[in-house]
């Protein structure tokens, strides 16, 4: 005789789950009490400057104990709906548990808390109904890929494939990384997304920081490390696909003209050049990647005698040469990389101008001709006598990004 209720067991067998989850409960609930008190009374002060202090370091050990029982219990007694329960709760529990400079870590608690409490609403209903929700999960999960399939990189596709794209499968592909390799059997050239900081010090120098850095990232034979930091620096660029409004296309005409003028892209439309971030990605996953680099030795905070006045920062789409056009560009000309300006940032990671015009925009590189009497089939690879290169991105920043 089948049945779906929890299997009867002696109450000396019953115990450790539930010894384990509420001993991980009272452990997590102990952790977010002290974020909550200690952040709390410093809510104007800066979100790191107790990063590394000792209820820090309590809170990251309570919440590794916490999950790891809560954990241990879950994998005890998988099929327990009041289990899972508990374990949401505990994800809960851990997500404001962690010091709000350890975003990753409220990450993996948000993903686990929405695990568990798909899991505990599964196991609470029947077999038929669960099985069904089960068939729901993987046709989901395959209707994501296909979108992905489908969405071709350098156009606009169909209708339904950019309403599943843009509105459903949105917050369900890129945290798990399944977007960029499969857009690879689209038809177009996919850009790779890099990250680039210029980071100027008081002392008037300034140095940049870019992600990934082939010499210094690629640290081991297969080059794994270097392709961690490239998906790091793709999951940093979170556009919202928002067009520009009259404000901003006026506040951008208005710096591409005067004598340190920033023009357009001769070759992009307007739209095409705006490219504005979510707050999603400014407030969380670009200023913590902020205060980790301004962290590093190399860069000032940490046994560095140089202090950090600003941080300008911008994700950087590099092209691939298209066949066409290889013999007069190459494969790493300067005006296959985009720059768009994210924004002027702290060493906190705290936006210093959101009303800076250049928000947001494509800061241009390009070759343009010295003068009006260059043959057309002339080009910057051939005849480099005849062509002057237009770096948006050194006059921007005041610092030349291409110095080794």
């Amino acid at each position: 005789m089948s049945s779906d209720a929890e299997p009867r067991t002696s109450a000396t067998g019953s115990r450790p789950p539930w010894v384990l989850t509420f001993f991980g409960l009272a452990c997590l609930f102990s952790a977010m009490s002290i974020n909550q008190c200690v952040d709390g009374m410093l809510a104007n002060a800066s979100r790191t400057s107790n990063e590394e202090s000792t209820s820090a370091w309590i809170r990251l050990i309570l919440i590794v104990l916490g999950s790891f029982s809560t954990g241990i219990a879950v994998s005890m007694r998988p099929s327990s709906p009041r289990l899972l329960s508990l374990a949401f709760l505990a994800s809960i529990f851990a997500y404001f548990g962690f010091h709000p400079a350890w975003d990753s870590g409220r990450i993996v608690a948000a993903i686990a808390a929405v695990v568990s409490g798909v899991a505990a609403i599964l196991m609470a209903l029947p077999r038929p109904v669960r099985r069904a929700g089960v068939s729901f999960l993987v046709l989901f999960h395959f209707a994501g890929i296909l979108s992905a399939v489908s969405s071709p990189p350098s156009e606009r596709g169909a209708w339904t494939v950019e309403t599943l794209s843009k509105r459903v499968f949105r917050h369900y592909l890129p945290p798990i990384h399944m977007e960029e390799s499969y857009q690879y059997y689209t038809d177009g050239a996919v850009p790779s997304s890099l990250l680039w900081m210029c980071i100027d010090f008081t002392s008037g120098d300034s140095r940049w920081f870019m992600l990934p850095r082939k010499q210094a990232d690629w640290r081991d034979p297969m080059g794994l490390s270097f392709q961690r930091r490239w998906v790091l620096a793709a999951k940093l660029d979170m556009p919202t696909n928002m067009p520009p409004s009259d404000d901003q296309v006026r506040g951008r005409y208005r710096m591409s003209s005067g004598p340190t003028a920033i023009p357009f892209h001769p070759e992009i439309s307007i739209p095409q050049q705006y490219r504005c971030q979510s707050q999603l990605a400014r407030e969380t996953f670009i200023s913590s990647c902020i205060r980790h680099v301004c962290h590093e030795p190399n860069y000032g905070i940490r046994g560095g005698d140089r202090v950090i006045r600003s941080i300008k920062v911008y994700l950087v789409l590099h092209f691939a040469p298209q066949p066409e056009s290889i013999q007069f560009r190459g494969f790493d000309s300067p005006e296959l990389y985009h720059p768009y300006y994210v924004g002027e940032f702290d060493a906190a990671g705290n936006e210093l101008n959101i009303n800076d015009p250049l928000r947001d925009w494509l800061i241009p590189i390009f070759y343009t001709p010295k003068d009006r009497d260059v043959p057309a089939e002339h080009n910057p690879h051939t005849h480099p006598d005849e062509f002057v290169l237009f770096d948006g991105l050194k006059l921007h920043s005041n610092s030349d990004p291409w110095a080794k």
